[in-house]
């Protein structure tokens, strides 16, 4: 028999808590600990974490308070659209420096310089594992791009030594390089090939300047990557069109990460009780990534070749959601929804976006001229803790004993 315990919160409410008994018997995913965890925008990382003389005191808390009450700590991805316009400046006295152009993004910056104490972030948040995304959309295009790739390995790899290291990213939703509507950052005739092409270059080196600068990172059981990093299922590259053109040759991805958004800000026709309250539109949303990834397991040689499945970004809805709609007590049980529906299918791990003051915010981390930290109270907490009768729980696997398994819809 397990015990399924589901435990919840408002914020400036009680914490209620259910354990239901479950038979063995019955068909069930093993997820990872940590089963709802954090992706955090590349931009947005020191406001939410701080640095070494100034460091989130508030987000500490939260995490560690989150920890006691699920057993573990949330995994942080620090990614998003923005890892792929940080270039690298020794010089620059602070962490970042962005620049907004309203014409590509109001929310984010698209011209984004960073500096070494960026890195700092990463001690700020203690017994937290990170992944740390490296620019491909500029880093394969670019010679500044690529002296970025050069400078900021070792950094990142000095920073998240001593047991903090999750993954490794590179590059953030390529299938959407030559249609973003933030800018094209490849051609036309982009394809799987030419992505695998600089994926390969690209991990390689990252893994040779691992090897003489972190060799304690490089080692099977500790080195590897969440990719592809998908924005979907049917953009211009398909996942198992690049799976078939070799992007795993190296056997170096520990992840299948996959990114879901149920529909987009602007989207016509969307709505909070036809679109986030539906549970059919979650259901064929979710639905398709595990088609993808089916796919992709027919297609190989052998299952186990096929790393584990995970949401290595998801929310509401993309360009950072809307008022009314991300933001709503419905938008927060379409979160429960979507993440009690993707454990069931077969997800191993869900990465919540978020960034500063983004509408879609599960939390609200830095003072802001408009807004206190705080947890919002619009928001609900899902911490989804599995056990066997020993109190045992799910661990995060090494590439080679995760269990990968074909996933059915239902």
């Amino acid at each position: 028999m397990k015990q399924v315990t589901l435990l919840y919160t408002l914020t400036n409410t009680r914490l209620v808590s259910a354990e239901l008994p479950v038979a063995s018997s019955v068909p069930h995913n093993d997820v990872f600990d940590g089963f709802v965890s954090y992706s955090i925008e590349f931009s947005s990382f020191p406001d939410f974490a701080g640095n070494k003389s100034h460091p989130n005191t508030y987000s500490a808390t939260l995490l560690e308070n989150i920890g006691r009450i699920s057993g573990t700590k949330p995994y942080i991805r620090v990614g998003g659209n923005t890892q792929d316009y940080a270039l690298y400046d020794a010089s620059l006295p602070f962490a970042l420096n962005g620049t907004v152009d309203p014409a590509r993004s109001p929310d984010y910056p698209t011209t984004i310089t960073i500096g070494p104490s960026f890195f700092e972030s990463y001690n700020t948040w203690e017994h937290v594992k990170f992944s740390h995304g490296f620019n491909l959309g500029l880093g394969a295009n670019r010679s500044s791009g690529w002296q970025t790739l050069l400078d900021t390995v070792p950094l990142a790899c000095k920073a998240l030594g001593d047991g903090k290291l999750y993954a490794w990213s590179y590059g953030n939703e390529p299938d959407l390089y030559s249609t973003s509507a933030q800018g094209p950052v490849r051609p036309p005739d982009w394809n799987e090939s030419l992505y695998v092409f600089q994926w390969l270059n690209g991990t390689r080196t990252i893994k040779r300047l691992i090897e003489e600068h972190c060799p304690e990172l490089a080692t099977d059981d500790v080195y590897g990557y969440m990719a592809p990093d998908f924005g979907g299922t049917g953009n211009h590259l398909k996942a198992p069109a690049t799976w078939a053109a070799g992007l795993d040759d190296d056997k170096d991805i520990k992840l299948f990460s996959t990114h879901n958004y149920i529909s987009g800000a602007t989207s016509p026709g969307v709505t909070l009780q036809g679109t986030l309250m539906n549970h059919a539109v979650t259901k064929r949303s979710v639905d398709a990534h595990i088609k993808e990834y089916n796919a992709i397991l027919a297609q190989s040689a052998s299952r186990d070749g096929v790393p584990p499945l995970i949401f290595g970004e998801a929310n509401s809805l993309y360009n950072q959601g809307r008022p009314g709609l991300s933001n709503t007590f419905g938008a927060a049980l379409w979160g429960v929804d979507f993440n009690l529906y993707a454990a069931s299918v077969g997800f191993k791990r869900v990465h919540m976006h978020m960034g500063t003051n983004y509408r879609v915010c599960r939390l609200a981390l830095v003072l802001l001229s408009v807004s206190l930290p705080a947890v919002r109270s619009r928001c609900i907490y899902v911490l989804l803790g599995y056990s066997t009768p020993h109190g045992s729980r799910s661990q995060h696997p090494s590439p080679q004993s995760a269990p990968r398994r074909p996933t059915t819809a239902p």
